[in-house]
């Protein structure tokens, strides 16, 4: 019997309301493949078929759907079985039985058309909440008086014993694997198929115990036995009995080791060589079991080479293909993604409700980019090639480089200078490393009419990357391939120099000063005498996090010299100023509160109050808001509280009022082409990536001036929340609230000295 038709209703994150229909799969007789972000509900749908099918799978309060705490689940499954097999052919005739009672001889039943439908459902009442089973027939009649339970259950019973189910979650061991119905499932398969060997097995295991007791335990035993019998005369004798492992119990406990250069137990090899020896033992059951079977592997792709991944997909789309096998994979990889005609591939999201729903489907041979495009975001060849259309339509070059890091200092070194306009024209993709990287400039110089450039670090794998490129014949010309050591002399063509070797090197040693040498993997002194320093993953995101607060105009007059040199080498047009030029021109074009802008001091500040507003604005300058959000006209800037008011008060720059949070709008604004657009699609991805409860819901989206611009005004120092109330201390605020920027800039140093000042001023907060 082979599991065709899944239906979910109130399960977990999948809930039926408003006119909604339940979640249906059709399952295609190859590999099923379910894709989609985290937690869209692709395990429950795996662990829903498991409840169903699977009657010692415990019931729990978690399985009832948050938003309709009233509902309990009800899976529907239906399988398709061949009469000419003795298995499937016993299960149709126990449910044409039982449909006949139900229709009649003359009326139309599901297993005359060889298909079986269980319905398995959760009913609460006084004494805990019961499952109930059914099979499910044409139409609505009712059963008559009769027998028919006890053909119902014959036929579910037959069906139960037809089809054996095995889930294997992600990361699970062998080891855990081997417990609980899989450990049956194999010992039944052996039984089955190897019956004779099995037998044989059973009859060494009794004649060893036999052996043992008969001679090596027999002295011992009989010498017990007289000195308990001298003791308590009643006591007829003493058997020992050795533990000796049952055949079933030995089967489980086979101890397996890998020879590669030496032997070395499975424990101690990856987690991908474990999770291949699990597929190879699903592939031997499948080939030797009579009955059906229904697979459901969790992310079987951790830890492999992609290449790797490439195989296993293969041998699963192998295991699939096995008549009676029923498969059902979920993935974070498009390698582990069938391509098989005939397998399918489902995507999974949630909607604005948080709801488990299809997005869209396709077969596994068919165009299925758009499905998968979010499995690793934009990082992926498949995903890259249906992103490239969505290019705004003002791209004169596309920049591909290694990681969000650089792209954050490219944006971060044009902010700062206050001209975000160097990077009009320019689509700047981060692409997760060197080898993602020459992957996607050949597919992206292939899609996209105009100039593509790469630019690379001058470490090993950025070298590597670049010859690769340039000796592959993809017909990338080398001005377009560039390495950080590019922007200094001769000397420098060999240094490993890394994005921060191209910040001012005082501002990374003094990074390095007030985080100790715990931060420093290594160290290399540069040409220009200072020192270039390898910084791990944490040390970078720390680095980061110190740049956004540190790094000034003139700590930057490389990068701008880059982005000079990547319009220069795209043809774009190049701005008359030198990199010298524009970071003077921005050191000497300050404006602070002191300064005397007084028209500016005499506008509102938004105080806003969510702990993620400030990490968004550090982030993507800019905030979300709801829409509902009230925006006097005197509010022309934005400051954060938590805890304190921190001293950065940034002017609002845009005013997106009724935004939907959706790939379309992301595609919309990248379509202007405008650095401003793309900043708030930015947002709105990361966004749904982190919270898909937000999808297809409307937000108010203000684009801020970065805190290092000169429309930011900067604060002698945060602003310490001291408020009390009965002498404990409370929330300066608890929700947006509008305050003179004249206070704020006057210096208080606590709320306190704050409230006074707005109090002088006649003016409250809203």
């Amino acid at each position: 019997m082979r599991l065709a038709t899944v239906e979910i209703r109130d399960y977990r994150s999948i809930f039926v309301d408003d006119g909604v229909p339940p979640l249906r799969l059709e399952l295609a007789e190859g590999a099923n493949t379910l894709v989609g972000q985290n937690n869209c509900g692709k395990s429950n749908v795996l662990r829903a078929v498991s409840m169903a099918i699977d009657p010692n799978h415990e019931f729990c309060d978690g399985d009832v759907p948050g938003p309709r705490p009233f509902s309990y689940p009800i899976i529907t499954l239906r399988f398709v079985g061949d009469r000419t097999t003795d298995v499937d052919a016993a299960v149709l005739d126990a449910a044409e039985a039982f449909e006949r009672e139900l229709v009649g001889q003359t009326g139309s039943t599901r297993a005359a058309q060889g298909e079986v439908v269980l319905r398995v459902s959760w009913v609460p009442g006084d004494a805990g909440v019961t499952r109930r089973e059914q099979i499910v027939g044409f139409g609505d009649a009712h059963p008559p008086a009769g027998d028919w339970q006890e053909l119902q259950r014959r036929a579910i019973d037959e069906l139960r014993s037809a089809v054996r189910f095995v889930l294997i979650s992600s990361g699970e061991s062998i080891e855990s694997v081997l417990e609980g119905n899989f450990r049956e499932i194999l010992h039944s398969v052996v039984r089955e198929r190897l019956k004779d060997e099995f037998e044989t097995a059973e009859r060494s295991r009794n004649e060893y115990v036999s052996g043992l007791q008969e001679s090596l335990l027999r002295p011992l035993r009989d010498r017990l036995a007289a000195d308990v019998r001298g003791l308590f005369p009643e006591i007829g004798g003493v058997a020992l009995s050795p533990d000796v492992s049952s055949i079933e119990r030995t089967l489980s406990n086979v101890g397996v080791n890998i020879d590669d250069v030496v032997t070395t137990p499975l424990a101690g090899k990856g987690t991908g060589v474990r999770g291949g020896l699990l597929v190879a033992m699903l592939s031997y059951l499948a080939l030797n079991a009579t009955r059906g079977m229904v697979f459901a592997v969790e992310e079987p792709e951790a830890f492999l080479h992609p290449a790797a991944q490439e195989q296993l997909r293969d041998h699963l789309e192998q295991l699939a293909s096995v008549a009676g096998v029923s498969l059902l994979v979920t993935t974070h990889s498009p390698f582990i993604v069938t391509r098989s005609e005939h397998g399918r591939v489902f995507c999974l999201g949630k909607d604005k409700d948080g709801r488990t729903r299809v997005s869209e489907s396709a077969r596994g041979d068919a165009d299925h980019a758009p499905l998968i495009g979010g499995l690793l975001r934009e990082t992926t060849i498949e995903s890259l090639l249906s992103a490239s259309s969505a290019l705004p339509p003002a791209t004169e070059a596309v920049v591909l480089v290694e990681g969000e890091g650089d792209r954050f200092c490219i944006e971060h070194a044009a902010n700062l200078v206050g001209r975000p306009d160097l990077l009009e024209g320019i689509a700047l993709i981060p692409t997760g490393g060197t080898t993602r990287l020459v992957a996607q400039a050949v597919i992206s110089n292939a899609a996209f009419d105009g100039p593509v450039l790469v630019v690379v670090d001058n470490d090993e794998p950025g070298r590597e990357a670049r010859e690769r490129i340039l000796k592959g014949g993809f017909g990338i010309s080398k001005k377009y391939v560039i390495t950080y050591a590019q922007l200094y002399d001769d000397t420098w063509q060999h240094e490993p120099v890394e994005a921060e070797d191209v910040f001012d090197p005082e501002l990374i040693e003094d990074f390095r000063t007030a985080h100790g040498d715990s931060v420093v993997a290594g160290s290399k002194r540069r040409p220009d005498g200072k020192f270039h320093y390898d910084f791990d993953q944490v040390a970078k995101e720390a680095l980061n996090a110190w740049l956004r607060e540190k790094t000034k105009p003139e700590h930057v007059e490389k990068w701008i010299e880059l982005i000079l040199l990547l319009r220069e080498r795209a043809g774009i047009s190049v701005p008359d100023e030198s990199a010298a030029e524009v970071v003077a021109q921005a050191r000497a074009g300050g404006v602070s509160p002191d300064d005397g802008a007084e028209d500016e001091l005499q506008g509102l500040a938004l105080v806003v109050t969510g702990e993620r507003d400030y990490a968004r604005y550090q982030a993507h300058q800019a905030i979300v808001l709801d829409t509902d959000q009230r925006l006097d006209a005197a509010i022309t800037h934005v400051g954060f509280y938590h805890r304190s008011i921190q001293p950065y008060i940034a002017r609002i720059l845009d005013d997106h009022p009724n935004l939907l949070f959706s790939p379309s709008t992301m595609i919309q604004l990248r379509s202007t082409g405008k650095y401003i657009d793309a900043k708030v699609a930015d947002l709105i991805a990361e966004t749904l990536s982190t919270n898909t409860t937000m999808a297809g819901s409307t937000h108010r989206v203000l684009v801020l001036s970065n805190h290092t611009e000169n429309a930011t005004i900067q604060l002698p120092q945060p602003i310490k929340n001291t408020k009390q109330s009965r002498g404990k201390p409370v929330a300066w605020t608890i929700g947006p609230t509008v305050v003179p920027i004249s206070a704020l800039a006057s210096g208080p140093a606590t709320t306190d000295e704050l409230d006074a000042l707005i109090e002088q001023q006649g003016q409250v907060t809203e």
